[in-house]
């Protein structure tokens, strides 16, 4: 099918039952597998590029800024999906980020009168995507900063948003991915 075609069945798609989700999980997949974009035309190569972050991450593990991890296992063969483009360097997820897991705060520990940094504590604070703040804190334990994503883990179960407000404490209810080499 080509997009001319697609475009032209798109209606059909849409209203057939279940054809909403169905378009959302190929997309999804058609995005994990990079079929959404072109290759980079680059003259650096993805090994050079992971070869950078990995010097980052020895470095801030050498200032014990990050704490040192016991070596990931190499990705055998039948892990690499033969479909896959052949630009891609494919690595295990601790090697390029990290996930922060929240920690509630007592009720002495934060307000809602705006002092501090916010602080998220579940499901009620993620809307269609979107941060809602409704308490701070002045003494914050586990911190996610800008571009990290914050999934909800306990309770509702699955509800992302990009953290694009800055410094923001999380509650246990809440989980944050985040590029250690961001953190530098």
């Amino acid at each position: 099918m080509d997009a001319q075609q697609f475009l032209a069945e798109f209606g059909h798609i849409v209203n057939a039952p279940g054809g909403v989700a169905k378009l959302r999980e190929l997309v999804l997949q058609l995005a994990v597998q990079g079929r959404l974009i072109n290759a980079l035309t680059t003259t650096e190569s993805s090994n050079v590029l992971l070869a950078e972050v990995r010097a980052i991450k020895a470095k801030l593990v050498a200032e014990k800024k990050l704490s040192r991890e016991k070596p990931f296992p190499e990705i055998s063969k039948p892990e690499i999906d033969a479909k896959s483009p052949s630009h891609w360097e494919w690595i295990r997820f601790g090697e390029i980020w990290q996930l922060l897991s929240g920690r509630d705060l007592e009720p002495g520990q934060y307000n809602d009168s705006k002092n501090g940094i916010p602080y998220i504590t579940g499901a009620s604070n993620i809307e269609n995507g979107v941060i809602n703040i409704n308490r701070w804190t002045d003494s914050p334990l586990v911190v996610s900063t800008v571009g990290d994503l914050l999934i909800t883990c306990k309770g509702t179960i699955g509800k992302t948003a990009f953290n694009n407000i800055g410094e923001v404490h999380i509650a246990r209810q809440i989980m944050a991915i985040s590029e250690f080499f961001r953190k530098n």
